[in-house]
């Protein structure tokens, strides 16, 4: 779809222009990629060819863009003005992770900036992100952003598979891996072809207001943990699910989430959403089942607490077969 995407019920545009009075933006996807108020960046974000280009359409005079895509190795827009050296948010976070990255990164335009290495670049270079902050890099803690080459083989803080009754008539299907605060909308977990990205406060709603946190058992061994958010309309009826591999907890987990989606079908609930979250074990996920009801009347209610019912059950089952597997019985 060359102008958008699907994320459950909302269409969601590649390309946004608002205008106010005296301001225009351009939103790539999700993200706020510039704001220009009154011949000023009032705010700017992204990484991306295409968030160049969109950014370069309406930068005021008195700006230079610069723009480092290399061969491997997600792409960096630098900016350099009146307000100084500006970095989107997304671009500080793929550059600035590593010291060996930055220098990497940094190379071609030690001569134009005078930027070297990442202390260099933490001492000079303001961070703005799309809500319009603009912070001292030395100020912003940086967050991993994956080589979109890496996905297949990198593990994501947690996935999601999202299914929405669209119109009544037919379920919407979605694939998305969460890396701390970066959403990836993917063609599937096979291929994990990314059709867009951005942050993933901006999806609340769409998918279930959570957040990853990880939780480290020791140095060597962690997990990751859906932490809820307050609000929203979705409903968590498990709580953090062992599923091992080839286990009959894990086969009675996956009945489940097939009644679940005929649920949807059948217009019983809006949509749900299957949350995977990834261990140091590659044997072992934790699984857990959102949904979205239209309205939480007395019927919707009876047939949420059969399914936690059922899930009790399940629960009873995981505790045995962890009991074996940790015994060896």
């Amino acid at each position: 779809m060359g102008n958008g995407w699907r994320l459950g019920d909302t269409f969601i545009k590649r390309r946004l222009v608002e205008d106010g009075p005296s301001s225009r933006a351009i939103y790539h996807y999700t993200t706020k990629v510039i704001e220009v108020r009154e011949n000023f960046i009032e705010a700017l974000d992204g990484f991306s060819l295409t968030d160049y280009v969109y950014i370069r359409s309406i930068l005021p005079n008195g700006y230079r863009t610069m723009f480092r895509r290399p061969r491997y190795g997600n792409s960096i827009i630098i900016i350099d003005g009146k307000d100084g050296i500006i970095i989107p948010m997304m671009s500080y976070d793929i550059l600035a992770h590593d010291p060996d990255v930055a220098k990497f990164y940094l190379r071609p335009f030690r001569s134009k900036l005078g930027l070297r290495d990442l202390d260099d670049l933490k001492n000079n270079v303001i961070v703005s992100n799309q809500y319009g902050e603009l912070v001292e890099a030395k100020l912003v803690k940086t967050q991993y952003f994956p080589y979109f080459r890496e996905l297949q083989g990198d593990k994501p803080d947690l996935s999601i598979v999202l299914r929405y009754n669209v119109n009544n008539k037919w379920v919407i299907k979605n694939y998305l891996d969460i890396y701390g605060k970066y959403y990836f909308v993917l063609t599937d977990f096979k291929s994990r072809n990314v059709l867009f990205l951005g942050y993933v406060q901006d999806i609340y709603g769409i998918i279930p207001p959570i957040k990853p946190e990880k939780e480290f058992i020791d140095p060597w061994r962690a997990h990751t943990i859906p932490v809820d958010m307050a609000g929203g309309d979705w409903i968590k009826l498990t709580d953090h699910e062992w599923a091992g591999a080839m286990t009959q907890s894990a086969a009675e987990l996956e009945k489940l989430e097939e009644v679940l989606e005929e649920l949807v079908k059948r217009n019983v609930f809006k949509a749900m959403a299957t949350v995977i979250s990834y261990t140091s074990n590659i044997f072992v996920v934790y699984v857990d089942f959102y949904v979205k009801p239209y309205t939480l009347n007395d019927k919707t209610m009876k047939i949420i607490e059969n399914i936690k019912s059922e899930i009790e059950r399940i629960e009873k089952l995981e505790t045995w077969e962890i009991i074996k597997n940790v015994f060896n019985l």
